[in-house]
């Protein structure tokens, strides 16, 4: 009989962070992640990630006003490690948020790895009007240890259109991540993002703590 595994997840959070979507462990632990290897929102978070997940996978997740899809290919036959994704967010006032995008990445050096997220970000208004622009995020994954991970992200790097109101444009921002793993049972993760505009007076600080009990 298998052992039944107990999480215990402990999570700190300040300030608002700027990655779009967040899979249910990165949001469970503070929405940190760009150094951890979550095949749900790899692709939204850093997609230098991709390296690091093996075949073929499809990621589905949905709650009251938002829907998130992600299908991930890192396949033996696979050209490189790519992730295609969508997120939907609908406000209380109808208005409506949509991102599509291509998350490619690839190894620099063996433990060194890069990424790149070009998407399509469109709001609709109630009225149904649609304002649209594209945009891009660039990560960075390095990996000196096989228990270690550092991150470097940079999140909405295009030009804003100035025809989408300031309140929905995508936020531009920098974020730096560790990931750290214990003797498989204990992993922790630590984020740190800069203000809108890659301003780093009052940054936000992320960390999350999951352990399984029984492999203590």
């Amino acid at each position: 009989m298998k052992n039944l595994a107990l999480l215990i997840v402990f999570t700190f959070s300040i300030n608002a962070w700027s990655q779009i979507y967040s899979g249910a462990t990165s949001t469970a632990t503070g929405k940190t992640g760009r150094a951890a290897v979550e095949p749900g929102d790899a692709g939204f978070i850093n997609a230098a990630n991709l390296v690091h997940l093996k075949g073929r996978s499809f990621y589905s997740s949905y709650a009251p006003g938002e829907l998130a899809l992600a299908f991930t290919e890192n396949a033996k036959d696979s050209l490189f490690p790519s992730s295609l994704g969508f997120f939907q967010h609908e406000f209380g006032d109808s208005t409506k948020i949509q991102d599509f995008r291509l998350a490619v990445a690839e190894f620099g050096t063996k433990k060194l790895a890069f990424g790149a997220a070009p998407h399509f970000y469109q709001v609709e208004s109630n009225n149904k009007e649609r304002k649209s622009q594209f945009d891009a995020d660039i990560g960075m994954i390095f990996t000196p240890t096989e228990n270690l991970g550092v991150a470097l992200v940079g999140y909405d790097l295009m030009e804003d259109s100035k025809d989408i109101a300031e309140v929905h444009k995508p936020m531009a921002k920098s974020a730096f991540g560790l990931n750290y793993v214990y003797m498989s049972f204990l992993r922790v993760r630590f984020d740190l993002q800069s203000r809108r505009g890659h301003r780093w007076n009052d940054p936000s600080i992320g960390s999350g703590l999951e352990s399984y009990v029984n492999k203590w």
